[in-house]
């Protein structure tokens, strides 16, 4: 629940949603959010290139090297998912 509220979410809307809905939605504000930073990346590479380039030493920039994930598993990601879940309605029990 704290992710989908992190991420801007309804509140309401969780509830009628399943869980695989769920995790499709918070999985593409993922990859919007490291989208968004890779393209920040970019851009603040290209900044710096500018600057090294005023001072007449573009020789010294390194090259940009976008960063690597690792993927996850998918059946891992769903373990955790069912644990969650399996945690979030014992403790709704109590």
């Amino acid at each position: 629940m704290r992710g989908w509220l992190d991420a801007g979410r309804d509140y309401a809307l969780f509830w009628t949603l399943t869980p695989r809905e769920i995790v499709l939605i918070l999985q593409g504000h993922n990859n919007m959010r490291a989208a968004e930073n890779e393209v920040a990346r970019i851009r603040n590479y290209e900044l710096a290139g500018l600057i090294v380039a005023a001072y007449h030493k573009p020789q010294k920039m390194p090259r940009y090297k976008p960063i690597k994930v690792a993927p996850v598993d998918d059946a891992a990601a769903d373990a955790q998912l069912e644990a969650w879940l399996i945690s979030i309605s014992e403790t709704a029990d109590t």
